[in-house]
């Protein structure tokens, strides 16, 4: 007797669910893909081992969301630089313009191709004439505190100034943490320059 290969019986290991490779006896002719019905116990497996690597991704991107917030807000702590410049960056007031400030009294984002590099930190301007204008009186144009919430430095201690938040005061510029640190600033401004003149540069070791 000649056994034809339609009536081979080829069995082997398979994973559900996906197509199965496999001719069944008295089923699927010889070079066609016969299907295999799974368990409801294997469906059931795979399902539930699709939803975890769903819900393991869903909650990677989520961590990862939240470090990237956290590490964005963390405050200046000791042993700052003098020149705050934020975390995983160089550039002083967050890349901002600080001569416009003073030219045309509004924040401007600077531009990589206008920067100049100033007690370690990276400062970038709008134009090349405002670089210049840094270049040859930083002093001038510098925010107070190294560019430190003015207000913090008052209370002996740093957090991050935000360009946004800024003001210019008898020719200097000061920022701020944000709108109510510098609403409370701005309640008695001479006195809060007064004692953070005071504390500054200590206030960076605290």
């Amino acid at each position: 007797m000649v056994t034809t290969p339609a009536r081979t019986v080829a069995m082997r290991k398979q994973t559900c669910p996906g197509p199965v490779n496999e001719a069944v006896a008295g089923g699927a002719p010889f070079g066609r893909t016969a299907h295999t019905r799974c368990s409801p116990g294997t469906r059931r497996e795979a399902q539930l081992e699709r939803l975890f690597m769903s819900t393991l991704l869903r909650i990677l991107v989520a961590a990862t969301l939240l470090l990237a917030g956290a590490l964005a807000s963390v405050p200046a702590h000791a042993d700052s630089k003098p020149i705050y410049t934020g975390l995983f960056s160089d550039k002083a007031v967050s890349g901002y313009d600080v001569v416009a400030y003073f030219t045309i009294g509004q924040p401007t984002k600077g531009d990589q191709q206008f920067s100049h590099t100033h007690q370690g930190a990276t400062w970038l301007f709008s134009s090349a004439a405002n670089r210049d204008a840094f270049i040859a009186d930083p002093a001038k144009y510098s925010p107070q505190f190294g560019g430190y919430c003015a207000w913090a430095v008052s209370q002996n201690k740093v957090a991050s100034g935000d360009p946004l938040f800024w003001k210019i005061v008898d020719g200097k510029l000061y920022l701020n943490y944000d709108k109510n640190i510098q609403t409370r600033w701005e309640g008695d401004i001479p006195n809060f320059i007064r004692l953070a003149d005071a504390n500054w540069p200590g206030a960076l070791a605290n």
